[in-house]
């Protein structure tokens, strides 16, 4: 295709969502355990990768000023409606405010979990090529490890990698 990295197919040419087109334009039933399979496999393709937010990240979420604020807000809401239990229009305001603050919880941990893989991304491929070029990338035991448990190579293989990276 004459572009100057692969990256570039895959950032604007490769398709992000398995939605079974091509069974149905031949008549078949989706296979739902393909497609589930393939949403699901780049997310596994690192497994040094942080999955979960760390407790520190956490407390930063939840220390964000305009949860807090939030927070604040659905707080007075339940006690106004603690002494009036009748009011529907304080019943209905009040779950809204939940619904809010749930959802401007789950936000913010989404961000600060993109930014996490993001960091981790970056300083991982930064690992990775010093290990590569000192020809260090297989040549401890943890490595040998992994490459075994993980990717379930054979000794030989392991030993083809380890003559490729130094």
């Amino acid at each position: 295709m004459a572009h100057a990295t692969s990256r570039t197919f895959i950032k604007y040419y490769y398709p992000r969502r398995y939605t079974g087109l091509q069974e149905i334009m031949c008549g078949l039933n989706p296979d739902e355990e393909f497609s589930k399979a393939v949403t699901r496999m780049s997310r596994w393709i690192n497994r040094r990768r942080p999955r979960y937010l760390s407790d520190a990240d956490q407390e930063s979420v939840e220390k964000d000023p305009e949860l807090q604020s939030a927070i604040c807000w659905q707080v007075d809401l339940e006690t106004q409606c603690a002494g009036c239990s009748y009011n529907l229009a304080l019943q209905a305001m009040l779950e809204d405010q939940k619904r809010h603050v749930h959802n401007l919880r789950r936000r913010l941990q989404d961000k600060q979990r993109k930014e996490t893989h993001r960091n981790f991304s970056r300083k991982q491929a930064v690992i990775d090529i010093e290990r590569q070029l000192t020809g260090r990338a297989v040549s401890n035991e943890p490595a040998r490890e992994v490459l075994y448990k993980e990717f379930e190579m054979s000794s030989e293989q392991i030993l083809l990698v380890e003559t490729f990276f130094t």
